[in-house]
């Protein structure tokens, strides 16, 4: 008798598994049932809007797949109501202390003295102009002063009509202090609206309403903390976990925390995942995972790409859970409609244009061994090197001409030699022309970049300072035999400053190859200095008005004594609203500093012309005589590329670096006659206000229609990189600008994220496209906000003019002898196949130290 029943109990759970089996074998989905994951919105869209507010759920049905069941947290009030609210503790979730200031009380929940406002005390009527407000304090709290009131579960399901409903019913046993039963809600509730899902840490609930509820409604045992004792069984959520054979006498499903599917290290890196999905699958539990939210940290190995995490749950080819449990269904929409099982050996180099940003310098320091081979991995069409020189005058990759800002140096012997350099930047810094690569390569170890660490968003921190420097040979070298469509070299000169003081009867100008370029004046002394004030005024253009002239040569400081130019005038072209201002020897100059771009004076005094350097180093290694490689060369100087143009046949790009509304035609006819491309930055396609986009300028649409490409930079991951209304999403944020601004190409710290945008299931559907894979319209979420709450408006953004574009005709690099070096050949250089973005910020120039 007894083997006959463990035999039965045998056959079932075996018949049971090759049921599941079925179920899975003809469906790309590992789920229990083989059908596509649920996406359960918690509160609606709470990422953006207060919880359980009519905004959250309306928007979780217009912005997410169709099948997105919609996530209650019921809560009864005095009179027996039942209310969606994501906090037994009133107070952190609405405004009621401002109706009831005097409300404050203390309960027992789950034995824990709790204090707090709670729906118990008050009836319907009472609550009936309480608001709800965002209940988690980093997310905008901008829409909080509009008035959403406290919705019932009828509310929500015949209001939005949902194709599911969630009830989660979080503290039963706290209600029956008050002499109330949540058992007697659901079951009446539960006559009167259609309830898909009821879960439940409490067994005890669960089982006092099994065969109770409709056969079609699916009972779920939520899990807690492991270390967390169950009311009823007083067994910890973690010995539960071993008894799932249990959990299937009164459910159908288990709710886990994410955790427990992909345990996390302390220092917040995946560990292997558990057999819990498995193990729940075998015993016939539906298994749905819960904690999921676009801007809480994610797990280093998601590159705080949200979709990423959630395909490592549903697409992992191991296994599936059922569903999803979140604060952004947009992210799982994508994920489960046009992310899934997708063929990832697509390498197709076409738009948008992938170009990374010092290689995958999310994942790894920038511009190292190991960033380069991630970006190729990850599927970039365009890797990147960002030029500096060091002092033996080696060309090296390196993100910034401080070493601070991507080496160790600062914990080195070189960094005695730190020092502020106004010309540069106003922080302490040991720069690459400072030491020779020797010193770089043996005494410091590449670091990092962490652009957002002000909100404690680090990247990587156990590859922080992993890698090899790179010279430019050898990135050139590394790159050819690569899966690659381009390589970008970019050369960054850093802005300068020019000084201006009160004219004398001679003003000499001084340049460093620190930067720095300025206006020294001095009267019958010629050691007699005069004070320097600012105004911050950016400079377009400086350029030297007359010919040289002699005359002493003050004692300058050590980081300025390289070279001194005499002059008798230097005009400087003020951008804005500015006049142009003439400094000469005859007049007067009101004291003010100016930003400079001081390329064309460095190269006609210090003898380094860069533009020739790249040129020559892509001869050297062969690129001038493919033929199936594009070279494009980037410039922030229109100069640079009149000059290029001259002696080139490559793409030519421009480099737009200040935020502009449109660009005049005059502009665009300017820059049509030396680029092909214009790269632009994002905050001029979708301006930002408060971190919410405002508008779509026409910018791009001007650039494309005078028949340039355009390209935006620089995208990130981090979820406070990008405005509201791409929901903390870095996909979403591509989205926008390939289909909503059109842009032809992505300039990327995080090439991957790119790369699988480019490999999705949705494109080119047109009118059948989801509503979750079309852009967002900007502007949208802004006007949501009330009145009371609205940014200030933003200041009209500039139009980009001629003025802005043309610059007077670099000169020639002198020589050492002091003669100028002869004009180079003007036959075009030949070339083909990897899109070579080479950047010129501006023209550099550099002497040796």
């Amino acid at each position: 008798m007894g083997s006959g029943r463990v035999f039965s109990v045998v056959a079932s759970v075996v018949l049971l598994w090759l049921g599941v089996a079925a179920a899975q074998g003809d469906s790309p989905w590992k789920t229990l049932s083989g059908n596509a994951p649920a996406i359960i919105a918690k509160g609606g869209f709470s990422g953006l809007f207060p919880d359980s507010s009519e905004f959250a759920y309306q928007f979780a049905m217009i912005a997410s797949s169709p099948d997105t069941i919609l996530y209650c947290d019921v809560r009864l009030t005095k009179d027996g109501l039942g209310v969606c609210l994501p906090d037994i503790k009133m107070d952190n979730c609405t405004n009621i202390p401002d109706f009831y200031p005097k409300g404050k009380k203390s309960y027992l929940v789950n034995g824990v003295s709790t204090t707090g406002w709670f729906s118990v005390d008050y009836n319907g009527t009472e609550l009936s102009q309480v608001s709800l407000k965002q209940s988690i304090f980093s997310r905008t709290p901008r829409f909080d002063p509009s008035f959403f009131p406290l919705l019932a579960v009828e509310d929500v399901a015949s209001k939005f009509k949902p194709p599911g409903m969630w009830l989660n019913i979080q503290h039963d046993g706290f209600y029956s202090q008050f002499n109330m039963s949540m058992r007697k809600y659901i079951l009446s509730v539960s006559r009167r609206v259609i309830v898909d899902y009821i879960s439940s840490p409490e067994a005890s609930f669960l089982t006092s309403i099994s065969g109770r509820v409709s056969n079609n409604t699916k009972l779920v045992f939520r899990f807690l903390d492991e270390a967390t004792l169950e009311p009823s069984t007083k067994e910890t959520y973690g010995s539960m976990l071993k008894n799932l054979t249990f959990i299937k006498t009164f459910a159908s499903g288990i709710l886990v925390p994410k955790k427990y599917i992909w345990p996390v290290s302390p220092d917040n890196y995946l560990q292997p995942y558990t057999s819990i999905v498995d193990d729940a699958h075998k015993a016939g539990l539906e298994i749905y995972a819960a904690d999921f939210a676009n801007d809480f940290a994610l797990s280093y190995n998601h590159s705080y790409d949200p979709l990423a995490e959630s395909l490592s749950f549903i697409d992992n080819g191991a296994f599936s859970v059922d569903g999803i449990l979140t604060d952004f269904p947009v992210t799982p929409s994508e994920a489960i409609g046009c992310f899934a099982n997708l063929n990832k050996s697509n390498t197709d180099h076409g738009k948008p244009l992938i170009i990374s940003h010092n290689g995958a310098s999310g994942d790894y320091p920038g511009c190292t061994d190991l960033a380069y081979q991630k970006a190729v991995d990850d599927g970039a069409d365009v890797i990147d090197c960002p030029v500096q020189v060091t002092k033996d005058g080696i060309p090296v990759c390196m993100g910034s001409i401080n070493l601070m800002d991507s080496t160790t140096v600062a914990k080195s012997p070189f960094a005695s030699q730190a020092a502020v350099m106004k010309d540069i930047e106003s922080v302490l810094g040991v720069f690459t022309f400072n030491l020779t690569w020797d010193d770089i390569v043996k005494n410091l170890k590449p670091k990092i970049s962490t652009p957002l660490s002000t909100f404690s968003l680090d990247r990587n921190p156990r590859y922080r300072n992993a890698g090899n420097f790179m010279r430019l040979s050898d990135f050139l070298d590394f790159s050819k035999d690569k899966d690659l469509s381009g390589i970008m070299i970019s050369i960054e000169c850093h802005v300068g400053l020019c000084w201006c003081v009160g004219i004398h009867p001679v003003a000499h100008m001084f340049v460093s190859p620190y930067g720095g370029a300025g206006v020294w004046a001095f009267s019958n002394s010629p050691t007699r200095q005069f004070s320097l004030t600012h105004k911050g005024w950016r400079v377009g253009i400086c350029h030297l008005a007359h010919t040289p002239v002699s005359s002493p040569t003050p004692k300058l400081p050590v980081a300025m004594r390289s070279a001194v130019y005499m002059a008798t005038a230097l005009v400087c072209s003020v951008d804005g609203n500015c006049p142009s201002v003439l400094l000469s020897n005859h007049g007067n100059c009101s004291s003010a500093t100016w930003q400079l771009q001081h390329a064309a004076f460095l190269a006609e005094e210090l003898g380094f012309d860069m533009v020739d350097a790249v040129i020559k180093a892509l001869d050297d290694s062969g690129y001038n005589k493919q033929t199936a490689q594009k070279v494009m060369i980037q410039s922030t100087n229109s100069s640079v590329l009149v000059k290029l143009k001259q002696q080139t046949k490559y793409d030519l790009v421009y480099m737009i670096n200040e935020d502009v509304s449109d660009a005049g035609p005059s502009s665009l006819a300017g820059i049509k006659k030396f680029a092909d491309a214009v790269s632009v930055e994002t905050s001029s396609v979708f301006p930002e206000n408060r971190h919410f986009t405002s508008h779509q300028t026409d910018l791009v649409e001007s650039l494309q229609t005078a028949g340039l490409s355009v390209y935006a930079y620089t995208l990130m991951n981090e979820f406070v990189a990008q405005p509201y209304d791409f929901f903390s999403d870095a996909t979403a944020e591509i989205i926008a600008y390939v289909q909503g601004a059109g842009v032809d190409g992505l300039i990327t710290d995080f090439p991957a994220t790119a790369r699988r945008y480019k490999s999705n299931t949705c494109m080119n559907m047109g009118n059948k496209t989801p509503s979750f894979m079309a852009p967002p319209r900007p502007g949208d979420l802004l006007q949501l906000i009330s009145k009371p709450a609205q940014p200030p408006a933003l200041a009209p953004m500039p139009l980009l003019m001629d003025s802005d574009v043309s610059e007077p005709p670099l000169p020639p690099a002198r020589l050492n002898n002091g003669t100028t070096a002869p004009a180079p050949s003007s036959a075009p250089r030949m070339q083909t196949r990897i899109p070579f973005l080479v950047t010129l910020a501006m023209l550099c120039v550099w002497a040796t130290v």
